[in-house]
């Protein structure tokens, strides 16, 4: 009697989602509001490691998008992630700009209207509305936004098993503008005002999307269902 086939475990589902990454991706977010908050207090909190938690931000959100790429690659279904996430990075860009609005409003009552005088002082009035360079934490949406227009050339390459060539290129970027000393900016977006360059941070964003698209295939791992309330306490 022949023996019967071996079961092959089932491929994991693209929408699945890996609550690691949102665990501390989320974590970031929250210790940011919280430092722009003025909540000092948690000031051993806003580093991890060696890098603050815009970094960390950053890394973690492109290797949620590489793994999640991966999966959607092994379907063959990148094209239509891909003309999902640029709606999406539009989506983001709106949402920031209600943020600016609401900050807008709040000046004078709650934040020194001086204060946003002096920093917006030489820069047109429709560029204080659309700079990526905005007061406090809604200086980091937009970049992120912007990754989420550029993120379906890169699952493409991706796809295509040019991991390499994506880190290569996205390092080249950084360098030159390591080199420049930050002058590669967006014209008319980034005012300088801002210490995140777009064509520095680009690395973290893409250079985690292209390592952790080595995990394609991968399940995520099923975390204990106290893990995320105790590590919110812990924050």
């Amino acid at each position: 009697m022949p023996a019967p086939p071996a079961l092959r475990p089932a491929p994991p589902d693209a929408g699945e989602r890996d609550v690691r990454f949102d665990l501390f991706r989320g974590a970031c977010v929250l210790l940011m509001i919280f430092g722009h908050l003025g909540w000092r207090s948690l000031e051993v909190h806003f580093r991890l490691g060696f890098v603050s938690v815009a970094e960390g931000f950053f890394l973690i959100s492109g290797a949620t998008l590489g793994v999640v790429g991966a999966r959607y690659a092994a379907r063959g279904d990148t094209a239509m992630l891909a003309r999902r996430l640029p709606r999406r990075g539009v989506w983001l860009f709106a949402a920031n700009l209600v943020g600016v609005a609401l900050y807008r409003a709040l000046t004078g009552p709650l934040f020194p209207a001086a204060q946003m005088a002096e920093y917006w002082q030489g820069v047109p009035a429709l560029a204080q509305w659309l700079s990526f360079d905005q007061p406090s934490v809604l200086n980091v949406l937009p970049r992120y936004a912007l990754f989420l227009l550029v993120v379906p050339l890169v699952l493409f390459a991706l796809a295509r098993g040019h991991q390499l060539a994506v880190l290569a290129g996205s390092a080249a970027l950084w360098l030159a503008n390591f080199g420049l000393a930050g002058a590669l900016r967006l014209p008319w977006l980034e005012t300088g005002h801002a210490p995140y360059p777009a064509a520095s941070w680009q690395l973290l964003f893409f250079g985690g999307m292209a390592i952790a698209h080595r995990l394609r295939g991968r399940p995520p791992a099923r975390l204990p269902p106290a893990l995320l309330p105790a590590a919110l306490l812990a924050v």
